[in-house]
């Protein structure tokens, strides 16, 4: 009896592994974008800047050499989703650190030639936060309020991410890419990233 119950678990799992078709130590969420696989940077680890999180993804450590990206909701549900599955994953609930997401305005603002309106518009542009890799727009629905993105006047805050979800609304927020908010990593393979080229 006991071989016959080894046989269908392993038999499961190797089903399961065809089903998701993701990396080692990468997994399909429920609810998350269809055909997406997902996997943190060990939370322990604790918080790193933006650069340093995508490094991370880019290069696929852990997860079989396979390339990935930060996490790149495409709407609510799909943060929603995620941030659940972190939960479960451990994600701390200490502090305001949440998750890095794939999304960074791809014009600068600091420009010494700029004027302060000038610099303040592109600061509040939406259009200018574009999916890192994929160069799609980031969708208006997943912006925390009608706020974002804020407009500070001493940090360029190009980058973006989930503040804490145990303690703080659903919702993404703009922040200095390496400033003193720093965050954990959860990194997603998306069919997009794929038919990207990056494999």
């Amino acid at each position: 009896m006991k071989p016959l119950i080894y046989f269908f678990i392993l038999f499961t799992q190797q089903i399961s592994l065809v089903w998701n078709n993701c990396p080692k130590q990468m997994e399909a969420i429920p609810g998350g974008n269809p055909g997406s696989c997902y996997g943190v940077r060990n939370f322990n680890w604790g918080v790193t800047n933006m650069n340093s999180a995508l490094s991370f993804c880019l290069a696929g450590i852990g997860f079989n050499r396979k390339r990935a990206f930060l996490a790149m909701p495409k709407n609510r549900d799909q943060l929603r989703a995620i941030i659940n599955w972190a939960k479960e994953k451990n994600l701390p609930s200490e502090g305001s650190a949440g998750f890095w997401t794939n999304y960074i305005r791809i014009q600068s603002a600091s420009d010494d030639h700029l004027t302060f309106e000038e610099q303040m518009a592109i600061r509040q542009n939406r259009s200018l936060f574009i999916n890192n890799g994929i160069r799609t727009v980031m969708p208006d629905s997943l912006w925390r309020n009608a706020r974002q993105p804020g407009n500070n006047e001493e940090n360029d805050e190009r980058c973006t991410a989930q503040k804490n979800p145990h303690t703080k609304e659903i919702g993404i927020d703009d922040f200095q890419c390496a400033g003193q908010q720093e965050h954990y990593v959860i990194c997603e393979r998306s069919p997009e990233s794929k038919a990207a080229g990056y494999n």
